[in-house]
C-alpha cells in the first residue's frame, strides 16, 4: 500500500499543478486519466488493510476527477479539498511508518492553490456575514450551516499549510455556527464582529513569511485573545438545557479536571457531564496507549463501550509515545474500574488509571441543583426566613469605592507582570541554543563525563521550560478568577441609572399632553460602577428624543390605529463581555426621505450623492453635530444638540451606537458597551520608532500603499480608496514627533467614528491586543492626542491615543499644508485632481 501511495503522489502533484495553473480542460483530463488506475489500486489495498477513512477519501477523489463532459470550477474546488484531506492521511502514514511518501512535495505544490482558495473562502464568509447582518433577527439556519461548513474547510486548508501549528480558532466557529443552524445558539452582532476580527487575523497569519507564524508572540496573543472571546461567547449565549451556563461552569470547575482537558469541553459536553454525574455516575481520568498491542487496544475499546462513555479526550506524548488522556464517565465505583483495568493490562504499561475526579461533588451538586427553577421555588420560604432572622449587618463589610479602585489597579499591575512573564517564556533563544548544543554534541569529540553533564543540562533546560509554562498557566487562571471576583465587587445594577428616568418621562408627558408608559427591563444586569455616570447622559438624551420626537399625541395615535398610551422601553442585557442597552418607542419613527432632504439643505451632502445612500447611512445623519429634524425649537429638542453628544460619549466609553427606525412603527437606539471601561482593545502601530496604541473602536480597516498611490487634492494629501478620496496624515507628524528620514510610511490605518473617515499612515502594524488602561499624570493626559497609557508584555510603556483628538489634530495639520512623505517626488498633483 505504501508503495502504491508513493508512486501515485507525483501524479497527484501534476494534477494539483494543472488545476492551480488553470490549464486547458484536455490537459487536466489527461492527468486525471493517469491517476485513475493508481487510485483504484490504492482503494483495494486500503480496503484490505481496513483503512475505512482513507478508502472513503480516495473514493471521493475518484468521484470528483474530471470526465470528458467537462470540469467546472466547483468540481476543481472539491477535488482540491479531497487532495488536501488525503495529504493529511499521507502525513500520518509517513509519521507512523517512518516512510517518505512524498507528502511534503505535494504540500509545497498545493500551497499556492490553498492560499488562493483560502483567501477566496474567507472573502465568501465575509460576504455571508454582510447578508447575516441585513437580517432583522440575525437568524438564518441555512446561512449559519453554510458558514459552519466553510470554516471547516478553512480549518482543513490551514492544517495542510501549517501541519505543526495548532490553530483551534476555525473549529470554534464551526461549532458556533453549527449550533446556530440547530437553533441552539443566538448569533448577535458581537459574534459577527468577532468573526470578522478572526478572519482578519487568519489573513494576517497566511500573509506572514514565517514558516510557523503562530510561534510569534504577536500571533500567539491574538489567537489566545480571540479564542477566549469566542469560548466566552459560546458559554454566555448557549441556549441548550435549563440550567444557566454559569452554574454548569461552576459544576465542571468543582470536578478539578486537568486544565488542558477541561478547555476541550464544549457547553454540550459540560451539560452532558453534569447530567450524568447528577444521575449517579462517577468521573475518572484514564490514560491509554493503543498503538503497541492490538489485542489490548481492542479489549479496552470494547470495555469503554460496555462500561460507560468518554466525554472528551486529548492526545499527549510520553517518552515519544502517543497516549490518550480521557475523561471517562461510568456508574461503576472506583474499585471496580481499577480492578477491571488491571485485568485488561496487568502490567499497567498500556492502560493506567489516574484519578477519580470531583469527589467533593455532593456539595457542588447541591449548589447546582439549587439553581434550577424547581429548587428555587422550594427554597424561597427558607431563604426568606434566614434573611429575616439575620441581623442587618450580617456578612456585609462597607468598603470605600477608592479602595476597590486601588485593588483593581494592583490586579492590573499583576496582569502586566504576568504578561511580562509570558513574554519571557515565549522567548525562543534559550530553546534554540539548546537545540544547537544538542545537535553539535552529537558530532563533537568529548569524553563521556562531559557529554553526560551536557545532556543533563539540556534536559534541565527542557524541564525548566515546561515547568515555567505550567506555572504561567496556573498564574493566568488564578489571575483571571481574581479579576472576575474584583469585577464582581466593582459592578452595580444598571437600575442605578434607570431609576432616574420615570419621573423625567412623566414630567415630559404632562408638559406635552402625551400619554407615555415607561418600561424598564433587565435592571438586574450589572455594569462597572465607573460607567454609571457616563451612561446616564447618553440615555437621558435618547429617552428625551423618544418622548419628544418619537411619541405622537393621543389624537394622532388614535387616528393611526394605535393605543393612545405610547410605550418607551429601556432594556439592558449582557452578551458575553458586553452590555447591550436598547431605548425603543412605538412612535411615528423617522422618515429617511425627510432626513435626506434636511441633510442636503444643510449642505452635509450633495443631492446626487444622497440618492445613492442606503437607509442605514441616511439615519446616521441623526448623529451629526447641529443636525435636527424638529420644525420647532422646544425646551428639549430642535437645537441640533444631543445625539452627536450621545455618539461621542458612547465611543469614549469603548462602545458604539446604532439606530433602527421604521416609519409609523417606532425607533430603537442600541448601545453596545464593554463590561468594564478599564480594558480596551487597541491596534498597536509603530511610528517614529515609537509603539503607539489606537483604540480598536475607531479602526475601520488596514491598507498598504505605494508612493504613487499618494496624491494631492485641493492642497491636501489623499489616496484613492474604492473610488473615493481618503485624506491621510502621518501619525508622527500629527503628534509632533521628529520624523525619521528612513521611516517609510507604507501602511495606513483607516479611522472612522461613524461620520468622518481619515487615513493615518504609520511605519508598521504590530497587531491587535487588549490593554489594561492605567491612570496617567494630568500633565501627560493634557497633551493633544493622548488618551491613556498601558504596559506591554515586554515591559514597555505604550501611549493609548484619543481617537476623537486625532481628527482635531488632523484638521490642524491639513490646514497648514499637505502631509510630507519621505518620497515627495512621487506625490502627484494634477489640475483635474485639484479641481
Amino acid at each position: 500500500f505504501l508503495r502504491l501511495v508513493r508512486n501515485g503522489v507525483p501524479i497527484l502533484e501534476q494534477l494539483a499543478s494543472s488545476i492551480a495553473a488553470k490549464a486547458a480542460p484536455e490537459q487536466v483530463l489527461s492527468v486525471a486519466n493517469d491517476i485513475r488506475a493508481p487510485l483504484g489500486w490504492m482503494v483495494k489495498a486500503s480496503t484490505k488493510l481496513g483503512y475505512a477513512g482513507i478508502t472513503q477519501r480516495i473514493n471521493n477523489m475518484l468521484e470528483t476527477l474530471p470526465s470528458s463532459e467537462g470540469f467546472s470550477a466547483e468540481t476543481a474546488e472539491k477535488l482540491v479539498d479531497n487532495i488536501v484531506s488525503f495529504l493529511s492521511d499521507i502525513r500520518a502514514l509517513g509519521e507512523t511508518t517512518g516512510s517518505d511518501l512524498g507528502g511534503e512535495s505535494l504540500a509545497k505544490m498545493l500551497a499556492r492553490t490553498l492560499r488562493e482558495n483560502l483567501d477566496q473562502l474567507l472573502n465568501e464568509i465575509l460576504a455571508h456575514l454582510d447578508v447575516f447582518e441585513s437580517r432583522a433577527d440575525l437568524a438564518d439556519e441555512d446561512l449559519s450551516d453554510q458558514i459552519s461548513q466553510q470554516f471547516s474547510r478553512v480549518n482543513s486548508y490551514l492544517t495542510s499549510l501549517y501541519p505543526d501549528m495548532h490553530l483551534d480558532l476555525p473549529l470554534l466557529f464551526v461549532d458556533a455556527y453549527a449550533r446556530a443552524a440547530r437553533r441552539q445558539l443566538s448569533i448577535y452582532s458581537e459574534v459577527i464582529q468577532l468573526t470578522r476580527d478572526s478572519i482578519a487575523f487568519i489573513k494576517d497569519l497566511i500573509a506572514s513569511s514565517e514558516k510557523s507564524p503562530l510561534t510569534q508572540p504577536v500571533f500567539q496573543t491574538q489567537h489566545q485573545r480571540l479564542g477566549q472571546r469566542m469560548k466566552e461567547y459560546l458559554w454566555g449565549n448557549d441556549k441548550t438545557g435549563e440550567t444557566p451556563a454559569d452554574a454548569v461552569r461552576h459544576f465542571v470547575a468543582n470536578l478539578e479536571i486537568p486544565t488542558e482537558l477541561a478547555e476541550l469541553l464544549s457547553p454540550d459536553n459540560a451539560r452532558e457531564l453534569m447530567e450524568l454525574i447528577q444521575e449517579g455516575a462517577n468521573a475518572f481520568l484514564i490514560m491509554a496507549h493503543l498503538e503497541s498491542d492490538e489485542a489490548v487496544a481492542g479489549a479496552f475499546l470494547a470495555w469503554l463501550q460496555k462500561r460507560g462513555s468518554v466525554i472528551t479526550n486529548r492526545s499527549i506524548f510520553v517518552d515519544d509515545m502517543s497516549w490518550y488522556e480521557m475523561l471517562f464517565i461510568s456508574k461503576a465505583d472506583r474499585q471496580s474500574i481499577e480492578t477491571e483495568l488491571k485485568e485488561l493490562d496487568p502490567a499497567q504499561k498500556l492502560i493506567q488509571f489516574k484519578a477519580q475526579l470531583g469527589q467533593n461533588l455532593t456539595q457542588a451538586s447541591a449548589k447546582t441543583a439549587a439553581t434550577t427553577p424547581k429548587a428555587k421555588a422550594e427554597s424561597k420560604s427558607v431563604a426568606a426566613a434566614k434573611t429575616a432572622a439575620a441581623p442587618p449587618t450580617s456578612n456585609v463589610i462597607r468598603v470605600p469605592g477608592e479602595m476597590l479602585d486601588q485593588f483593581m489597579n494592583q490586579i492590573g499591575e499583576m496582569v502586566l507582570v504576568r504578561g511580562q512573564l509570558a513574554h519571557v517564556i515565549a522567548d525562543q533563544r534559550l530553546r534554540d541554543m539548546a537545540m544547537t548544543l544538542r545537535r553539535d554534541s552529537d558530532g563533537a569529540s568529548m569524553d563521556s563525563a562531559q557529554n553526560g553533564l551536557l545532556q543533563k543540562l539540556l534536559e534541565l533546560i527542557d524541564e525548566q521550560g515546561r515547568r515555567l509554562q505550567e506555572t504561567d498557566a496556573l498564574i493566568q487562571g488564578a489571575l483571571s478568577r481574581l479579576q472576575d471576583s474584583v469585577m464582581g465587587l466593582r459592578v452595580v445594577p444598571v437600575e442605578m441609572v434607570f431609576k432616574r428616568f420615570p419621573r423625567m418621562v412623566r414630567d415630559l408627558a404632562q408638559a406635552q399632553g402625551k400619554q407615555i408608559r415607561l418600561e424598564l427591563l433587565g435592571q438586574e444586569v450589572k455594569i462597572d460602577k465607573a460607567m454609571v455616570e457616563s451612561l446616564a447622559d447618553p440615555l437621558l438624551h435618547m429617552v428625551r428624543n423618544s418622548a419628544d420626537h418619537g411619541v405622537e399625541i393621543p389624537a394622532e395615535r388614535k387616528a393611526a390605529g394605535k393605543p393612545e398610551e405610547a410605550v418607551i422601553r429601556i432594556q439592558a442585557e449582557q452578551q458575553g463581555s458586553r452590555i447591550l442597552i436598547k431605548v425603543s418607542d412605538d412612535g411615528k419613527g423617522m422618515d429617511p426621505e425627510r432626513i435626506r432632504r434636511k441633510a442636503v439643505e444643510r449642505g452635509l451632502i450633495k443631492e446626487e450623492e444622497s440618492q445613492l445612500l442606503s437607509k442605514e447611512d441616511i439615519l446616521k445623519f441623526i448623529f451629526r453635530a447641529g443636525f435636527s429634524t424638529a420644525d420647532v425649537v422646544t425646551e428639549t429638542s430642535g437645537r441640533g444638540v444631543g445625539m452627536d453628544v450621545v455618539r461621542t460619549n458612547v465611543m469614549r466609553l469603548g462602545g458604539h451606537i446604532q439606530l433602527d427606525s421604521e416609519v409609523g412603527k417606532g425607533s430603537t437606539f442600541t448601545m453596545q458597551m464593554p463590561l468594564s471601561a478599564a480594558v480596551q482593545e487597541v491596534l498597536l502601530v509603530n511610528a517614529a520608532r515609537q509603539t503607539l496604541a489606537i483604540p480598536g473602536r475607531y479602526v475601520a480597516e488596514l491598507i498598504e500603499i505605494n508612493d504613487f498611490d499618494v496624491q494631492t487634492v485641493k492642497g491636501r494629501t489623499a489616496i484613492l480608496l474604492r473610488g473615493n478620496f481618503l485624506p491621510i496624515v502621518r501619525l508622527d507628524e500629527l503628534l509632533g514627533f521628529t520624523q525619521q528620514v528612513d521611516d517609510e510610511h507604507r501602511f495606513v490605518v483607516v479611522l472612522s467614528d461613524g461620520q468622518r473617515t481619515l487615513g493615518v499612515s504609520v511605519s508598521e502594524f504590530v497587531g491587535r491586543q487588549e490593554l489594561f488602561t492605567k491612570d496617567i499624570h494630568p500633565r501627560l493626559s493634557a497633551l493633544p492626542g493622548v488618551g491613556g497609557a498601558s504596559i506591554l508584555g515586554d515591559g514597555r510603556v505604550v501611549l493609548i491615543l484619543d481617537g476623537a483628538a486625532i481628527y482635531r489634530l488632523a484638521e490642524n495639520v491639513q490646514a497648514q499644508g499637505h502631509m510630507r512623505l519621505p518620497h515627495a517626488a512621487a506625490v502627484t498633483k494634477t489640475p483635474e485632481l485639484a479641481a
